[in-house]
């Protein structure tokens, strides 16, 4: 991987320790609201400690110089190959297999969506970035590159991730062609070293049909998911046409699809929404008492 680092004459050269020691400082900046100058402050402090990045052996300006020309291959690679993905590709992939062969998930994924915020070069916008830049309004960074995942839900552990390299390059994709749809090819893309587990695949609607839940049960998997837009298959009209007195209300229709069970579910909150599920029972279930974030003033 250093091989393509594209360094100035008389700047040393990476080597793997001083890579390491690279990815830990990053990985220390995801979990704080520090800046960067702070991990080199002399200031005391608890979090970051005094001189954090330079007890790492790396003082600010190389961590600079090699954050500014780390590259995923040799730039004559990236250059003369028309897919530009490939070498962060390697890496995702890489990390799925680490994490197939390594986790243990609990009986139930969370399929959903991530981004990981483009800055540009030396943090400015520019044209010869990232192959594919996905821009997300609702995002708190909606700039940058869109990831799919899976992770468990009772560990929170992600567990697959998958780039997004535009809709043509997706449309190409595993299980497109079987399924026509790109949210379902997603979810059994993301859950695939777990096809035939039984596990429970919990999922938003970007990925939510019955399409979805047909091919979950076909590779051995059960899916829950919100439908809104998805609704071939659905009994959207009927859910719509209903009466719905209080928050809490639901109503249940049931199907049975090639000798499985679906479950198709209408539940008032705030709003209406919509559910299918292969999986679970339609009896009465405990009460939940929904967390309601507030901001107070300090004491």
């Amino acid at each position: 991987m250093w091989s393509g680092m594209a360094m100035p004459i008389k700047k040393k050269k990476m080597d793997e320790a001083e890579f390491w020691w690279l990815l830990g400082i990053i990985y220390t900046l995801t979990r704080t609201t520090s800046k960067r100058r702070d991990l080199w402050s002399l200031q005391d402090g608890i979090f970051p400690a005094p001189r954090f990045g330079s007890r790492y052996g790396i003082s600010r300006q190389r961590f600079e110089v090699l954050l500014r020309y780390l590259r995923f291959c040799p730039p004559e690679e990236f250059e003369s190959t028309q897919d530009r993905w490939a070498p962060v590709r390697r890496l995702v992939d890489g990390f799925n297999k680490r994490r197939a062969e390594s986790f243990y998930p609990s009986w139930s994924i969370c399929v959903d969506e991530s981004i990981s915020a483009w800055r540009g070069k030396d943090g400015n916008y520019c044209s010869d970035g990232m192959p594919h830049v996905t821009k997300i309004k609702r995002k708190p960074k909606g700039v940058g590159a869109e990831l799919k995942d899976a992770a468990c839900s009772q560990t929170q552990v992600i567990i697959a991730l998958e780039i997004q390299e535009g809709k043509e390059e997706m449309a190409t994709k595993k299980y497109m062609q079987e399924w026509k749809k790109a949210g379902t090819a997603q979810v059994l893309r993301l859950t695939e070293p777990w096809h035939g587990s039984g596990r429970v695949i919990n999922a938003d609607s970007a990925f939510a049909s019955v399409t979805t839940a047909e091919a979950c049960i076909k590779y051995g998997l059960h899916f829950t998911g919100l439908v809104k837009t998805a609704t071939t298959k659905f009994p959207m009209k009927y859910f719509n046409d209903l009466e719905y007195n209080e928050p809490g209300d639901h109503h249940v229709l049931t199907a049975t699809i090639n000798g499985h069970s679906y479950i198709a579910c209408g539940w008032i909150d705030s709003t209406r929404k919509h559910f299918i599920s292969t999986h679970n029972t339609t009896l009465e279930g405990n009460t939940h008492d929904q967390r309601h974030w507030h901001e107070v003033e300090d004491f």
